[in-house]
């Protein structure tokens, strides 16, 4: 082969693999660009179902009991809202479920769960715990996939998952203190309204009371010392989530 055939071969080679690189490049990028893309609709979506679950938790507080009729008529309308956005959210999620994270899971599985599709709703749930990145979320799902349980009168594995939460976090940290105190407390709101153990509810409400008054900043320990006693009185109500969102760590 004569030199100027061996560099043209050659060229056509550089060419093509050229050729090939950018094609690979362009569909890794295409891949990622729709994942991202997917990824903000889920984020929209979730948003919007948070949106309905405060929506309905203002109706039933603001005229469940004054006007049933026009309660029920809204409520059903926001169910509706409700199970379609699910749908859509259930859709994205197996597209990306690698990029999913325990807060939208747990999200995707309280809707899931007030919406009556339970096998779903502790799928969600448990692959919550499963994808948490640290203990501090892995707690937090266990004690929300807990409160769950309780609602199936599954008891005794509901009390298990509150036992396992509060093992997770060690410490005498703020954070801990006031992680701890609300898995407590939220623990004992079950007891006492879900499986009607009085008994029990009051010693996990003073188990919640000491790890609230052990924390050092004033402002934080009186509030939460405060959502305590509250607590005690509130009453179930639908499609109010009982796990409260996580604050930031004060002191």
């Amino acid at each position: 082969m004569e030199t100027k055939d061996i560099v043209t071969v050659s060229i056509s080679t550089f060419a093509f693999f050229l050729s090939l690189v950018a094609t690979v490049v362009s569909i890794i990028r295409g891949k990622y660009e729709k994942q991202r893309a997917v990824r903000n609709q889920i984020t929209d979506i979730l948003g919007r179902i948070t949106t309905t679950s405060i929506e309905q938790a203002k109706l039933f507080h603001e005229t469940a009991d004054k006007d049933p009729a026009y309660y029920q008529a809204v409520s059903g309308m926001l169910n509706q809202q409700n199970t379609f956005l699910i749908q859509q959210a259930t859709y994205l999620i197996e597209q990306v479920s690698g990029l999913v994270t325990a807060v939208e899971y747990n999200t995707v599985a309280f809707a899931t769960a007030n919406a009556g599709d339970l096998i779903s709703a502790e799928k969600y749930y448990v692959k919550a715990i499963n994808v948490s990145p640290n203990n501090y979320y892995r707690s937090l799902g266990m004690r929300s996939y807990a409160g769950f349980l309780f609602t199936q009168r599954r008891f005794e594995d509901a009390r298990e998952q509150f036992r396992k939460a509060i093992s997770l976090l060690t410490g005498g940290d703020n954070l801990v203190r006031y992680t701890n105190g609300l898995t407590y407390q939220l623990w004992a709101w079950n007891e006492l309204n879900n499986a009607a153990a009085a008994k029990r509810a009051e010693e996990l409400f003073e188990s919640a009371r000491n790890e609230f008054n052990g924390i050092d900043n004033e402002s934080v320990r009186r509030n939460a010392l405060n959502g305590l006693e509250a607590a005690k009185g509130i009453a179930p109500s639908p499609n109010v989530p009982l796990q409260p969102t996580p604050v930031p760590k004060q002191g």
